[in-house]
This record gives structure tokens, C-alpha cells and sequence, in this order.
């Protein structure tokens, strides 16, 4: 049991930016493509690829 701790916190990172990725691709959609702007598009892109490496 105590072999498995280390890579338990890396487990609870991922599972935290998997729940956290679908929230980011609403919000995306909502204020980025429907509202037209270009600006928070880019900006919410570019957190993406941030939570996904």
C-alpha cells in the first residue's frame, strides 16, 4: 500500500483536469464562438493546452 503513494497526487491532478476540461469547452462555446469573441478564444485555448500537458 505505501508503494502506491507517490503517484497518487499525480492521479488526483489528472482526474481534477479531466473534470475541469468539459467546463472550459461549455464556456469555449458559450462566450467564445456564440459571442463572437476572438480575444477569450485564444485565451481559453490556450489554457487548454495548459490543463492538458
Amino acid at each position: 500500500m505505501l508503494g502506491d503513494l507517490p503517484g497518487k497526487p499525480f492521479l488526483l491532478v489528472q482526474v481534477a483536469c479531466d473534470l475541469y476540461l468539459p467546463t472550459v469547452t461549455a464556456n469555449l462555446v458559450d462566450k467564445g464562438i456564440i459571442g463572437q469573441n476572438l480575444p477569450y478564444l485564444w485565451q481559453t485555448g490556450g489554457k487548454m493546452l495548459l490543463v492538458s500537458a
